[in-house]
């Protein structure tokens, strides 16, 4: 809306600042505008600075040691040509690589990099020593140095203050305050914050920043991370190797397999455990413990088997479950046992005897349909005939090329379902030599005549009879 309205009204670039230290009652303390009417765009803050993208003026950036005073310490026109109120120049910028570098795009040019010399002043630049301090596991109290750099001239200050992060008011004491320095003082200063030791705190984490600085300094590094607490075990999880299972009633063994995921540091112990009525169709140790030793990552393979229950004839479904206080994702497995009496044979539909040309590219599609609507697989195979080299031979639909001479080609379709029942079907191509006319002389020229002949294209349509899906 502002953008609009300084195209519209010609206001001149305007940053306003607000207090929201009470969110439900924003204040405005101060409205800052720029020398042109060029538009602001998207702006960012680090430490005291805040670099804004104002089009075709390119860079702006404020100091905003005090907030209620922003001033303008430096600029980058991208777009020399022009300071209007148009979306030509700079629309984005990023201040936040590691280098200090900062990245400005510009919609006409491309991208500038550029080194922020408004940081360098004669007082100099306050910056945390580090940007993650990881505090030993004993130790009760993180230390915090901060340093003064790049000038000493003039006295300055800083405030600080901590962020909980994941830790609560039991896990450390906060600390907040100010830091002085005199002029020609270039020392670090050393804060102490008071944490709980390893054994009543676990992989907790606070951020001291600093701001407000005053007397001319800016901020290089305004945060740091501070880790404390006992590091988790990384032991890692256990984990089951699929969800669902399906195993035909009469297989004998199957087995369900566990793995060890994301550590394998000291052991790691689970439970598992069939449901209670499992031990009608499955036999084997149907509940028990999984262990794996410290840096042990081998897979778990448990071995079951199935009872080939003849007075049932429908499909059963059993619950495998993992349990304990380290699991992966996959801690249920549906086991379903197929029932192989009440099985019927898949059924194909094929039409099976086509004719071809020699040379011909022959593609055949066909449809197997299986009343239990069990997972189908299928397979081609050449009998007799001139061979051929069968394109995706397990697949529904296969090609090939005819041979070059005419004769018959026979083939054997195989659909098996996974309980073990097979269908067969055959298929007969039969391969003729296209046909031709003999070429004749023109009777109204002896002496010569030209040559004719006849294409004829012959196209085979293979019907097909569609029940249901194949499953494959």
């Amino acid at each position: 809306m502002m953008k609009l309205m300084r195209l519209s009204h010609g206001f001149n670039t305007t940053v306003r600042v607000f207090d929201v230290s009470v969110l439900t009652n924003p204040k405005l303390v101060k409205e800052w505008q720029g020398p042109t009417p060029a538009i602001d765009h998207n702006g960012f803050v680090k430490g005291n600075r805040y670099y804004m993208s104002n089009y075709q003026r390119g860079l702006t950036i404020l100091d905003i040691s005090d907030p209620t005073s922003p001033q303008q310490v430096g600029f980058f026109d991208t777009y020399p040509n022009s300071d209007d109120a148009q979306f030509n120049g700079a629309w984005g910028t990023y201040p936040y690589l590691p280098s200090g570098l900062i990245l400005v795009s510009d919609i006409n040019s491309g991208l500038y990099v550029l080194r922020d010399n408004t940081k360098d002043n004669p007082a100099g630049s306050i910056a945390v020593s580090e940007q993650v301090i990881q505090v030993d596991q004993t130790a009760t109290q993180a230390t915090i140095d901060i340093q003064r750099i790049q000038g000493s001239i003039g006295a300055i200050s800083v405030d600080y203050d901590v962020l909980s992060g994941n830790a609560t008011s039991g896990d450390f004491t906060p600390i907040s305050g100010t830091l002085t320095w005199d002029s020609n003082d270039s020392n670090s200063k050393t804060l102490t914050m008071p944490i709980q030791t390893a054994s009543t705190a676990f992989n907790k984490s606070v951020f001291l920043r600093l701001h407000n600085v005053k007397g001319g300094a800016t901020i290089s590094n305004h945060i740091t991370r501070i880790n404390f607490g006992e590091q988790p075990s990384k032991s890692g999880y256990a984990d089951l190797h699929t969800t669902a299972l399906r195993v035909v009633e009469n297989l004998g063994t199957f087995t369900i397999e566990v793995k060890r995921i994301n550590g394998s540091e000291g052991d790691l112990t689970v439970q598992y455990a069939f449901d209670g009525v499992a031990a009608d169709a499955i036999s084997g140790e149907l509940s028990g413990e999984l262990h794996w030793q410290d840096g042990e990552t081998a897979n778990k393979i448990l071995a079951f088997q199935t009872i080939d229950n003849a007075t049932t004839n429908e499909d059963k479904r059993y619950q495998f479950t993992l349990s304990g206080s380290a699991l992966g994702t996959n801690q249920q497995l549906s086991v379903q046992i197929l029932d192989d009496e009440s099985n019927v044979a898949p059924e194909i539909y094929l039409t099976q005897t086509v004719e071809v040309n020699t040379r011909q590219v022959i593609q055949v599609s066909v449809n197997v349909t299986d009343a239990n609507n069990d997972a189908v697989t299928l397979n081609w195979t050449q009998t007799a005939g001139t061979p051929v080299t069968i394109n995706n031979p397990t697949s529904a639909s296969i090609n090939f090329q005819a041979p070059d001479t005419a004769g018959e080609l026979h083939f054997l379709l195989r659909a098996t379902d996974e309980r073990g029942k097979s269908t067969e079907q055959t298929l007969t191509v039969k391969v003729t030599e296209p046909a031709t006319t003999t070429p004749t002389t023109s009777p109204q020229n002896s002496s010569g005549g030209s040559l004719y002949y006849v294409l004829v294209l012959l196209v085979v349509s293979v019907n097909r009879r569609m029940r249901s899906t194949l499953y494959t």
